[in-house]
């Protein structure tokens, strides 16, 4: 019951997130924006809150909301590139690529071994970057506001993403 409360409280708030970010829902949105956790019943520090706009045989849009500090975790899309655009806030994108030592995002303790590419690239408000098909990444808001992401590609099946860790699942 707790956990479905959590839910309908970050639904809520995404919704806010997304409103002060320009974007207005009518009803039936509201009613679609979809909390994730990826299976891992810890949504403060790993999940994302979503609104498909479209997702059909061309093209799929949606808006994701990472709240300050939440994570998106590491998988790979096969057969299908995407281009995150920043609407709000900052996100710490990390990538297939040169390590960096030091990065900005902060791994939920005892999790380190699902995140396996540390090449950070920041990416403010109207920056946007394309990530390759069957690219490793993972995305966290940052701490002081999070993060609206405008996420564009084309037709998109959430069963072909592949999670590095196998602890994380799409559709909780």
């Amino acid at each position: 019951m707790l956990f479905k409360m959590e839910k309908e409280g970050a639904r809520k708030k995404a919704m806010l997130v997304l409103f002060g970010a320009g974007t207005r829902l009518t009803e039936a949105e509201q009613e679609q924006v979809q909390v994730e956790d990826y299976n891992c019943n810890n949504l403060k520090q790993i999940g994302s809150q979503r609104l498909v706009m479209v997702n059909n045989a061309q093209i799929y849009a949606a808006e994701t909301v990472l709240f300050p500090n939440q994570i998106r975790p590491e998988l790979r899309h096969p057969n299908r590139a995407v281009t995150l655009r920043c609407r709000e806030g900052k996100v710490y994108l990390y990538t297939e690529g040169e390590q960096f030592d030091k990065i900005h995002a902060k791994i939920p303790r005892g999790k380190d071994a699902d995140f396996t590419v540390f090449h950070e690239i920041i990416i403010e408000p109207g920056q946007q970057l394309e990530i390759p098909a069957d690219t490793r990444y993972w995305m966290q808001g940052s701490p002081e506001a999070g993060a609206v992401i405008l996420e564009l590609s084309g037709p998109y099946n959430p069963a072909q993403d592949i999670f590095t860790s196998s602890a994380y699942s799409k559709r909780s």
